[in-house]
């Protein structure tokens, strides 16, 4: 199903996760039938993906999954771009918000195989409805129309652009030719080699990070943390910090104490002056030798192999991994006035806002998370805790901030891959595998 949505300019919007289907809405079939599945939806648009054609002639599909390198955004791109014959360069991918509903979840290698049903029956409906505006307007069979990079081609030579059409086709309810997305031999931008839609703006400095963006009075922030996990300040010091010049403010939280300064030269310096005394965290006596002494203890027992079989056995060990993103962790928060605004890249940006506003006792409606693109992440971005952090540090400095995890922060205090340990055993007779067992323990 296919909706549109009430606006000015055509905009039309499908669930997340349905397929593509055959003919929806086409109003002229080879029977003569003029079926259409198509309604106004004038409610919210929060659990679908939805496309616009401004009037200034961009295709605008707001993405409610995160770039972190993998390259969605042109994927997405490249589904809009072949069902409406368009051009890479006439699309237009921003990162949606975090939504009240629907699925935002990135991760699993799923954004492509989830979107690509309904990036396709999208275009291929906004195509349908500015071939029929055209038709309309010049009196010509829309059968007779062509479509190439965001204009429609009359046989008379006549042409309009998409934005020129756009307003008109918004009122179209029946499509006068098949909203049928193209079969795969037909493809022209799908599963052809292209460059990335961002590739020059990454290598020329242009695309903008969570670091790079100049919120007003969000000041650099840095957090000063226990040399043991889940370790706690017992006491500090932090006249001679409050002292130096650029220091705004100096806050404990949970993790530690963070200072807001001018800038983040000044935010380290300050850091660096602190006196803490420090209580060692739960694990602060357990060492690695241990932590790989259990696992190997846990692992279960392979069992008893096939009778009559010869057994090739192995163990395997994998040390806990940092994700060491190239963009290090950093969250723009301003909490006051009794809501709350967060600038970071998050692979779940829903889960997120929920604990955000847990956290710092607001109704998750009163927080908003805006969602940016994130210079990798292999993981690491599932997990918000920098995002939290700068809430914490916002409401307690009353202020915009800034923060900035170290790349040493986040090796020391950073979610890791597991650690874990792994048994395997084949089995194998008269030159063919008869039995695979693999056990293990991971932490």
């Amino acid at each position: 199903m296919v909706y549109s949505l009430a606006a000015t300019t055509l905009t039309v919007a499908a669930p997340l996760g349905c397929e593509a289907s055959t003919a929806e809405g086409a109003e002229e079939a080879a029977d003569g039938a003029r079926p259409s599945s198509e309604v106004v939806a004038t409610g919210t648009d929060e659990e679908m993906l939805v496309l616009e054609v401004t009037t200034a002639n961009r295709i605008v599909v707001r993405l409610p999954r995160v770039e972190v390198g993998q390259g969605v955004t042109t994927a997405v791109a490249m589904m809009i771009a072949e069902e409406l014959d368009a051009r890479l360069a006439d699309v237009d991918i921003p990162l949606a918000d975090a939504r009240g509903k629907g699925n935002q979840f990135t991760g699993g290698s799923n954004s492509v195989s989830s979107l690509y049903g309904p990036a396709r029956q999208l275009a291929a409906t906004a195509r349908a409805k500015l071939v029929t505006a055209a038709a309309r307007r010049w009196h010509v069979p829309a059968r007779k129309l062509r479509t190439r990079g965001t204009r429609v081609f009359a046989p008379d030579g006549r042409t309009a652009t998409f934005g020129s059409l756009s307003r008109s086709a918004a009122r179209i309810t029946r499509p006068a030719v098949p909203t049928t997305p193209k079969p795969a031999s037909q493809h022209r931008v799908i599963g052809r080699p292209t460059t990335r839609i961002d590739a020059r703006d990454i290598v020329t400095g242009k695309a903008k990070y969570t670091g790079d963006l100049a919120v007003a009075g969000a000041k650099p922030t840095v957090v000063a943390r226990p040399p043991t996990l889940g370790g706690k300040v017992v006491s500090v010091d932090s006249a001679a910090a409050r002292a130096m010049p650029g220091v705004h403010a100096v806050v404990r939280i949970d993790g530690g104490v963070a200072v807001v300064a001018e800038t983040f030269h000044h935010a380290f310096q300050a850091r660096d002056a602190l006196k803490i005394k420090w209580a060692p965290g739960p694990l602060a006596n357990l060492s690695d030798t241990q932590i790989r002494s259990r696992l190997r203890a846990a692992v279960p027992k392979l069992g008893t192999p096939p009778s009559g079989s010869a057994q090739t056995e192995a163990e395997f060990e994998f040390a806990f991994v940092s994700h060491a993103p190239m963009e290090v962790l950093t969250a723009v928060a301003d909490v006051r006035d009794g809501r709350a605004e967060i600038w970071f890249s998050s692979q779940t940006p829903q889960s997120a806002r929920d604990d955000i506003a847990a956290t710092i006792g607001l109704p998750a409606s009163k927080i908003r998370v805006h969602v940016l693109r994130g210079g990798g992440s292999f993981g690491r971005r599932l997990n918000y805790d920098a995002a939290i952090e700068a809430a914490l540090i916002s409401k307690k400095a009353r202020r915009p901030v800034k923060l900035m995890w170290s790349r040493a922060d986040d090796v020391r205090h950073g979610r890791m891959r597991p650690a874990s340990h792994h048994r395997i055993r084949a089995s194998h007779a008269q030159g063919r595998v008869v039995a695979f067992a693999h056990a293990t323990a991971s932490v």
